[in-house]
């Protein structure tokens, strides 16, 4: 067994044997990228009462 540094795909790794060279190759799969989500503030709303009476 034989680790790896990265995340592959394992659905597509290949292998081919040909004139005794054994070659492989193991896709790595893409890191999750960070989602931006945009973050609206609404203003403080004051109540100012009038004078009374």
């Amino acid at each position: 067994m034989v680790g790896l540094p990265a995340e592959v795909k394992p659905d597509e790794i290949t292998a081919s044997f040909d004139n005794g060279v054994l070659t492989i190759t193991v896709p790595r799969a893409q890191k999750a990228q960070p989602k931006r989500i945009p973050v609206t503030a609404q203003a403080e709303q004051t109540v100012i009462d009038g004078p009374r009476g």
